[in-house]
């Protein structure tokens, strides 16, 4: 049985010998080093990582360590990288930490949820994440019926129609006779009377793309 012997907790057989190596109690899964100490914490077994609990347990599924979520499969190996869980896609980095927010992995932006899920096929912070989860960049595509163009800072515009702009994207950007790209916001003197090329939502927008505000 189980022997605490100066702080430290140890398997013996009924014959006496101590246990070493990987032990199955009770149902769950402990390790002993080649001391016999029961292992805590986060160890580095082989080249894996596993974590056992304050009973020397070890974990498996989703758990919070140290103000990180880790996921540790059924073998209880601490999974990194990218990980599809439950039906949504996880970044776990080589650290095995999961993931949440903006994060730049192999120069594609991604967006995590607070849950750590990627986001897909859906608007974040007025960016676009395709069905792969990547920010769109450099593409024009047909969104819920609107036509959108993307800059390489996933920043967008979308074509004039008729010489005018939507509702929803109000900025006119323009190539004036110097060949300068100009902007015009509502409240621009020249804002009516000009014809525009691209529209914008934001003049944040418009200078990502290159353009500058009009002289008013």
């Amino acid at each position: 049985g189980w022997q605490q012997i100066g702080g430290t907790w140890y398997l013996f057989s009924k014959h006496g010998s101590m246990a070493t190596g990987w032990q199955q109690i009770g149902g769950n899964w402990y390790y002993l080093g080649g001391s016999g100490a029961m292992a805590t914490g986060w160890q580095q077994i082989g080249d894996t990582w596993y974590y056992f609990n304050g009973s020397g347990a070890m974990a498996t599924g989703w758990q919070q360590i140290g103000g990180n979520w880790y996921y540790l499969g059924d073998s209880g190996a601490m999974a990194t990288d990218w990980q599809q869980i439950g039906g949504n896609w996880y970044y776990l980095g080589d650290s095995g930490a999961m993931a949440t927010g903006w994060k730049l992995i192999h120069w594609h932006w991604y967006y995590f949820q607070s849950n750590g899920a990627m986001a897909q096929n859906q608007w974040v912070d007025n960016y676009y994440l395709d069905r792969n989860g990547a920010m769109m960049i450099n593409r024009t595509v047909t969104i819920n019926g609107r036509s959108y163009t993307f800059d390489g800072n996933g920043r967008w515009s979308t074509p004039a129609t008729d010489g005018s702009c939507p509702d929803w994207a109000p900025v006119k950007g323009n190539v004036n006779r110097q060949g300068e790209k100009i902007f015009h916001q509502p409240g621009d003197q020249s804002y009516k009377v000009t014809k525009p090329e691209q529209c914008f939502t934001t003049p944040d927008d418009a200078k990502s793309a290159g353009f500058r505000a009009a002289k008013r």
